[in-house]
């Protein structure tokens, strides 16, 4: 029975029986072709502008054909771009074209190029692999001029244990799994690091500019979901504490949950409150480009300090009102209306338009004759026997006497008994006010007429 041939390296399948004269060299002829084919190499010039076979001998391959060997190196110089026709068989080839000239080194398999063609460039090496049956389409996976890159073709079920380069891309469709401390890198200074050390994950910017991290929607999550942070375009951003909203950002601010601790000073800005403002022991409220206005509590009193330049003003369109913890009224300020002053929260004194109104006693206990103080005294008028209401008037106090109550009369010291005395000798200096309409007194023992009333000094 006659030999046949295996499809791809046309090994020489003996028959039973077969060649028995030569069965050890036909033997050794398949070894050969087999070596070769793994571990062999060929350098093939293919200069000129010609296109070249990759031989294969038929029926029978040999050890000396070109398809008979793994590494093929194509060589020479181009002058234009040529084909390189594999044989019409399954079988795949470690290429590297290391050829000259600004042309183009195609792979495929002749008469069968529509079906499938690879172009293999220049310094590079390229897995190629021809399809059996009736397409023989030819495909490559370019590994680079140190079989350390692959620009396109398929890579499955790979470990890389160096440094792997993206050409023109990749895509992915299972896992990409790096040891700890093995980074992608990205940029060409490798600026962008993602990795894990072991103990945590990074994102680390290492090179110029910034990180930045675009999206229509940005969320930062635990592991199993709990919210940290939430942004949304043209919207809010959200920051949580355990999964709980806590600060928002509106069109006119923030929006703030809970409660707010600042060790440092708030500064320009506007600030609409739901909750409380805690500021401890001479932590200070200031207002005003130098601190003007202060607000605080010293340890012991609650301070209202005005420091710089002007007034302190307290503004209401209505009506101010002091008073105690517990609510008690100390007093009360009306607009285009009275002022109301209490003790032990009972009014005590209210000004009217003409004066004021007193609840209960006066007791004055200042000087007679002090300015804004008042008395009780006598004025003269000279050559009088009678006097007009004089209540509202002012006089100089060159006529002012104080007067005080008497039990007789003195001609010489202008006393009547039962009435009051005028101590002529101590005139009062400065203007009065009449607050009381007078009394006058006239006697046939005294030539002058005196009034006697309340009197109010005003300068």
């Amino acid at each position: 029975m006659a030999s046949t041939y295996s499809n791809n390296l046309r090994l020489e399948l003996m028959a039973t029986g077969a060649n028995a004269a030569t069965w050890g060299t036909n033997t050794n002829d398949n070894l050969k072709t087999i070596d070769a084919f793994v571990n062999g190499y060929l350098s093939k010039s293919v200069a000129g502008s010609s296109n070249v076979s990759i031989s294969l001998s038929s029926p029978e391959g040999q050890s000396t054909d070109d398809a008979a060997n793994k590494v093929i190196e194509l060589t020479g110089t181009l002058t234009g771009n040529i084909y390189v026709f594999l044989p019409e068989t399954e079988s795949n080839y470690l290429i590297y074209n290391n050829t000259s000239g600004s042309y183009t080194v195609t792979m495929a398999v002749e008469t069968h190029e529509a079906n499938g063609e690879a172009v293999v460039t220049q310094s590079a090496w390229h897995w190629v692999y021809c399809e059996g049956s009736a397409t023989y389409a030819v495909k490559e996976a370019e590994l680079g001029t140190n079989a350390s890159t692959i620009s396109t073709g398929t890579l499955a079920d790979a470990r890389l244990s160096s440094n792997v380069a993206l050409i023109t891309g990749a895509t992915f469709t299972g896992n990409l799994n790096l040891d700890d401390d093995v980074k992608a890198t990205f940029g060409t200074g490798n600026d962008l690091e993602i990795y894990h050390n072991g103990s945590h994950s990074f994102i680390q910017d290492v090179g110029t500019g910034g990180l930045y991290i675009e999206s229509n929607n940005v969320f930062l999550r635990s592991s199993t979901g709990e919210r940290f942070f939430e942004a949304t375009e043209d919207g809010s951003v959200q920051i949580f504490y355990d999964n709980s909203e806590k600060l928002t950002t509106t069109t006119g601010g923030i929006n703030i949950t809970g409660d707010v601790v600042a060790t440092g000073s708030l500064t320009s800005v506007n600030l609409t409150f739901s909750g409380n403002l805690d500021g401890g022991d001479n932590d200070k409220i200031l207002l005003g480009a130098s601190d003007d206005l202060q607000l605080y509590h010293d340890g012991s009193n609650s301070v209202i300090l005005d420091t710089g330049t002007g007034d302190l003003h307290l503004i209401s369109d209505n009506q101010v009102q002091v008073r105690g913890e517990n609510g008690e009224i100390m007093a009360v300020f009306n607009e285009n209306s009275d002022v109301e002053l209490y003790y032990d929260n009972s009014k005590k004194l209210e000004t009217t338009s003409s004066g004021i109104l007193v609840t209960g006693g006066v007791d004055m206990t200042a000087t007679a004759g002090d300015l804004g103080t008042y008395m009780f005294g006598g004025q003269i008028l000279t050559g009088t026997s009678s006097v007009t209401n004089n209540f509202g008037g002012t006089v100089s106090g060159s006529t002012i006497y104080p007067m005080a109550q008497s039990s007789g009369y003195n001609n010489n010291n202008n006393v009547w008994t039962g009435g009051v005395a005028v101590q002529t000798g101590n005139a009062r200096s400065g203007t009065w006010r009449c607050m009381g309409a007078g009394a006058t007194y006239n006697s046939s023992n005294v030539s002058d007429t005196y009034v006697y009333t309340l009197w109010f000094r005003i300068s």
